[in-house]
């Protein structure tokens, strides 16, 4: 029997009615469960749950979906933008940190795992956005993470190299890039090529100047049943 209508409260006074089923969603090592409507996971923008969802047929209603391995705060936040839309807050720079980057480029990286266009679109939107708030710049350690996360069609690669390229002092490139992955480090060679002329005062930053050349065009999504990578892990 289908689970009868759920009120959602999206903010203080204001809720919305979901229609149909909920499925558990196993996060973390935990295992946190997240209950998600159907609905939205099956009519939604990710590739994955779509594709999860039709190879799974009638079986997904009976058991959780596995996402062990994925980081609860990150699911938490996509969760979130898959109910009311939203992400971190636009207006009070006061309340985000280096910890919300953070958390935001992890979120890249999961929703390029989803095949989520429309999410790394919002979620390249709030880096950019957190960056001209705090300054803040991805170091070694987190271009790795999101290097072995992503592949080399990954436009938000062409992001952090533009910042390094634009941005880095230089004990970054001294003591800090040799701790970068090589994929990072060729991206970088081609954003100094490609911004050899406009490495000026006069010149806009190139994420100011266009957002749009680092979101994942919809053809260019990876043909490749998306279900798989995430069933090898």
């Amino acid at each position: 029997m289908a689970r009868p209508t759920k009120r959602l409260h999206i903010s203080e006074g204001g809720t919305v009615d979901i229609p149909g089923k909920t499925l558990p969603v196993f996060v973390g090592e935990a295992q946190e469960v997240f209950y998600v409507h159907e609905n939205l996971l099956r009519n939604g923008s990710s590739e994955y749950f779509k594709k999860l969802l039709q190879y799974g047929g009638e079986t997904w209603h009976s058991k959780p979906i596995d996402l062990s391995h994925e980081d609860v705060p990150t699911f938490r936040l996509f969760n979130k933008w898959l109910y009311d839309g939203s992400l971190l807050p636009k207006d009070d720079a006061a309340s985000i940190s280096d910890r919300d980057f953070r958390l935001l480029v992890n979120a890249c990286a999961f929703g390029e795992r989803l095949r989520d266009i429309p999410f790394t679109k919002a979620i390249t939107d709030a880096i950019i956005d957190c960056h001209n708030k705090i300054k803040a710049v991805p170091g070694p350690v987190l271009i790795t993470s999101f290097y072995e996360a992503t592949d080399d069609s990954c436009p938000v690669r062409q992001l952090f190299a533009d910042m390094w390229a634009f941005l880095a002092k230089d004990e970054w490139i001294e003591q800090k890039l040799s701790q970068c992955p090589r994929g990072f480090v060729e991206d970088l060679v081609r954003a100094y090529h490609k911004h050899r002329y406009c490495f000026s005062t006069d010149n806009p930053l190139p994420w100011s100047e266009s957002r749009e050349q680092y979101y994942r065009l919809l053809d260019a999504t990876p043909t490749e049943n998306p279900c798989e990578k995430f069933d090898q892990e």
